[in-house]
């Protein structure tokens, strides 16, 4: 693991030095080979809807005479009256390249209908053999065919997270979803029994990085509530090394605002969990910031609330003099406001 991540973060400092942001993209998971044929056709249906057609019909399943789904568009050029045309859309759902066999018995069949668009989504790519049919096809067709491959879909669908939150989200990711919203939002926790839940999930390890980081800087900010042998106590530094993205220390650039927890034991386990402004190049973030160590080796993380956005620093080796550095620089930081008890400043709406 060692290697793996050491050599992902020169990669990072070739192309930016020092602190870099970490990429959130809660849509990278969009994978069409975990829904069913049916389920593309209803997911392209919503998309043709998004997009302003109406009059749909989706044929499920039986003949569909060269359309899975038509609908009208109403065009309007300024110049005249508004006038409709009508489009048709054929859905492939393959996990290999679709080739022209497959798209040209549906071409015959939109001849007899005439449209005036004629749409193929496919959720793997044309072959070769493919574009050379469309693109001969096309030269002499009355109607102008389209091509919405899976790389331009998964594009499209970046702009319509309903959908794909919809189609591609599993449970974990969907509760994970709601809980980053109400913090990112309103700054309410999630009760202790559900932090608990989510970090024994069969599905963390595929989890996106954000929610992996709230959910450790989350289970550090509310210690007091955990037993000891809840599982959420086992160190977290092996899962939030492998997120890795910035090789400068965050503790200098912070500002203490307030504490949430501080843990030292004899164990060689300690953390310190804490509400700061970091500023980074002229800009001040407020988010929640946490240091953990634990036998001789550290993790920072840094989560801003407003934007979500990441920093995490592994630290190979000087955590525990590190971890004491973090320490007296946060107790001898001024508050703005002062110190709230624990209590007053954890929401418990989610306990509900």
């Amino acid at each position: 693991m060692d290697s793996g991540r050491s050599g992902g973060r020169n990669k990072m400092e070739e192309q930016q030095p020092g602190l870099t942001r970490d990429t959130i993209d809660p849509h990278r998971e969009i994978d069409f080979k975990t829904i069913d044929h049916l389920q593309f056709e209803e997911l392209c249906y919503e998309l043709v809807e998004a997009a302003g057609f109406r009059s749909l019909e989706w044929r499920r399943g039986g003949a569909d005479s060269g359309r899975d789904i038509q609908g009208t568009l109403t065009v309007s050029t300024g110049l005249f009256s508004e006038f409709e045309e009508l489009w048709f859309f054929e859905c492939k759902h393959h996990a290999k390249g679709v080739g022209p066999e497959l798209l040209a018995s549906k071409f015959i069949h939109a001849l007899a209908e005439n449209p005036r668009h004629l749409v193929f989504f496919i959720s793997s790519f044309p072959t070769t053999g493919a574009k050379r049919w469309i693109k001969e096809i096309s030269a002499r067709s009355a109607f102008k065919i389209h091509i919405v491959d899976g790389e331009h879909l998964r594009a499209v669908l970046r702009n319509h997270p309903g959908i794909v939150e919809k189609f591609f989200s599993s449970k974990l990711q969907t509760v994970a979803a709601a809980a980053r919203r109400s913090w990112q939002l309103q700054g309410l926790v999630p009760a202790t029994s559900s932090l608990i839940r989510f970090a024994q999930d069969v599905e963390l390890s595929s989890a996106a990085a954000i929610d992996k980081a709230l959910l450790f800087i989350w289970t550090r900010r509310l210690y007091n509530d955990f037993e000891a042998e809840d599982d959420v106590w086992r160190p977290m530094i092996s899962m939030m090394a492998e997120l890795e993205n910035s090789s400068e220390k965050l503790w200098p650039s912070c500002r203490r605002v307030r504490f949430w927890e501080t843990k030292d034991n004899n164990y060689g386990h300690s953390f310190v969990a804490a509400e700061v402004e970091l500023t980074i190049r002229g800009v001040t973030m407020l988010g929640t910031y946490c240091f953990e160590r634990h036998d001789g080796v550290g993790i920072e993380v840094f989560v801003a609330q407003k934007t979500l956005q990441l920093f995490v620093r592994y630290v190979e080796t000087g955590a525990d003099q590190e971890v004491d550095q973090v320490l007296q620089k946060f107790f001898s930081d001024n508050s703005s406001s002062p110190e709230p008890a624990l209590s007053s400043t954890v929401s418990r709406a989610n306990e509900r």
